[in-house]
This record gives C-alpha cells, structure tokens and sequence, in this order.
C-alpha cells in the first residue's frame, strides 16, 4: 500500500502537475466550469466540520523580505505599490518560537511575495527553524537565478528539507540563443553539489505561452475565470501567510495588505487561527460567497491542488489500512 501511495504522489507532481496547467488555460469557463463546480463541491466535504482548534494549518508562509529580482508577466511584484521591508531577526524568532511551542510538524515556507534566496540571512533563519522545528519541513521556493554551489550547500547544510525552483527562463524569453545561456535547470544541475541532495530539489519549468495564472484577487490578468466567483476556497483552512512586519495575512494574494486577520507583535498564532475574523471569513467561503479580497479573485484551489490529492489519497489509503487491520 505504501509502495502505491508513494507511487501515485510522485507521478502526480513529476508527470500530471507539469503538464495540467497548459491545458487548463486553452479552455473557456463554460468547459471549465462545469469541471471545477463540482469538484470543489468535493473538496468542501474535507472542510464542512472543520475545528481551527484542532485542525492547525498545514503549512506557515514567513516573508523574511520583500524584493524579487524578476518582472513575471503574471506577477504583481515590481508592478504595483506595496510596501516594502525586512523582517526583524527578533520577530523571525518570536514566531519560530510559537512553532516549537506547538510542536509544528508541517511545512514552513521560507518565502511570500518575494524571491528567498535575496535574502543574505536566508541560511541562518533555515537553522533557526530547523532547529526549534525539528519535525516540521523547511521549504524554499524560489525562481534559481541567484543559485551558486556555496549557497546550494550552505541552505541544505543549514537544514533545509525541500528546494522548489520555478524555471522562469522561457517565459522571461523566447529568444533561443537567450535561453541556453541563462537556461536555470541546467546551470542548477550542473553545481557541484547538486547530485549530493538532487532528491530534494524540484524544478518546474514554465513553458513560453503560460503567460497568464490565477489573477492575484484582481491585480493581475487571469484565464478567463469570472468573477466574483461563487465558489469554495481552501487556503485559509490549510495555509498561514505572515508579512515581514509580523501582520497574519488572510491570503497569500494580499499583495497590499488589505485583510489583516491579526498581528503576531501582540497576538499569538493560535489566537490569530482561531480568531472570529478568520471563522467569519472561513464560513463565506464554505458558502460559497467571497468578499474583500476574495471577491475579485479568481483562484479556485484547481491551479495547486497538490494538497487536496494527497488529503484524498492519504484518506483512501488510511480506510483500506483499518478495513486491512479489522479483518
């Protein structure tokens, strides 16, 4: 069982999650709709008794800073005005802290609206949450432009659990001469010390005519997805977004700040999780109904949903191990 688990994880995210996308962006929303109304129908059944007291967030996004050193065409970064800034080293070990605290065993991710690997401290703040984390995975995504083979070495030495690189280079360019030389999957694989953690390096490649993703709660052009969208939305059920200045953002699409749930200066992380604003917003969503932010956006946990297989896939395979015991 664990074998075919293992096996239909990894063929998701190596084979079907490289090429869902294409497909999903040439199809109008009359097609498209009629295949994601009822599947997040289907998800909502995860979320319908759902205890933010007893069901914490999956993982936890830490903006230790602000700046990206590219202009993605379907990125707000560089293209809107937002606020800027460096995380304190004191906050970063405050909000490591309550993790330890309760003994986190999910994911955190080293990055939100920003490119990590800018970040000079970004060694230092993998150890400090590995350390006072041991169970939980330390994660980075990043787009591999500022890679070298100290850093590589450097962040997995430090105790980073996952590197997930974007490779942007095609959508940066389609001039072809230009893409064999800043070609980021193959000057990442060529570092020295790739072949020593390649089993925990991921890279994606974003082909040249995906131009277009989720619309950002409406900064950005989407793929054709109407809105306001009455529909059902995960993310604030599994994920945690924290700003650089500490504030617990509802969405990692709050490019500008706009829905606060609380602020981990004064309130603790499971204060901000259980709070009434998050349940309010929380129960909007179960209805279907998006407001604030939500409201123009068009995101439908269909682009990502990595998250939402593998909690069916671990159900499944969880009910068939207890059906296997009883008998």
């Amino acid at each position: 069982m664990s074998f075919l688990k293992n096996f239909i994880l990894k063929f998701y995210a190596n084979y079907l999650f490289k090429y869902y996308y294409i497909f999903y962006q040439k199809f109008s929303w009359k097609i498209k709709g009629n295949l994601i109304k009822p599947y997040m129908e289907l998800v909502k059944l995860i979320y319908r008794h759902f205890n933010p007291s007893k069901n914490i967030f999956h993982s936890i996004q830490i903006q230790s800073q602000t700046s990206c050193n590219l202009n993605c065409q379907f990125c707000p970064n560089n293209k809107i005005e937002r606020q800027h800034g460096k995380m304190s080293l004191e906050l970063y070990n405050k909000i490591i802290d309550q993790l330890s605290s309760l003994k986190f065993s999910g994911e955190i991710l080293l990055y939100l609206q920003s490119e990590p690997l800018l970040e000079k401290r970004i060694p230092m703040l993998i150890k400090i949450a590995s350390q006072k984390c041991p169970d939980a995975k330390i994660s980075i995504l990043s787009n591999g432009t500022q890679l070298n083979n100290e850093l590589l070495c450097k962040c997995f030495e430090s105790g980073l659990t996952f590197l997930r690189i974007n490779d942007y280079t095609m959508v940066q360019t389609n001039n072809h001469q230009e893409i064999e030389s800043y070609n980021i999957k193959s000057r990442i694989t060529n570092i020295d010390c790739y072949s020593k953690y390649q089993d925990r390096i991921k890279i994606f490649t974003y082909f040249p005519y995906i131009k277009k993703m989720s619309n950002r709660s409406g900064l950005m052009e989407g793929v054709g997805i109407p809105t306001p969208l009455k529909l059902f939305c995960n993310r604030p059920f599994e994920q945690m977004y924290i700003n650089f200045k500490g504030e617990a953002l509802f969405c990692c699409n709050d490019w500008q700040f706009e829905e606060v749930m609380g602020d981990l200066n004064f309130n603790s992380i499971m204060e901000i999780w259980n709070n009434h604003k998050y349940n309010e917003f929380r129960k909007i969503l179960l209805n279907n109904t998006r407001k604030g932010i939500c409201k123009e956006c068009d995101y439908t946990s269909v682009l990502f949903p990595k998250v939402i297989i593998s909690k069916f896939i671990q159900k499944w395979f969880s009910s068939k191990t207890l059906q296997k015991n009883n008998n």
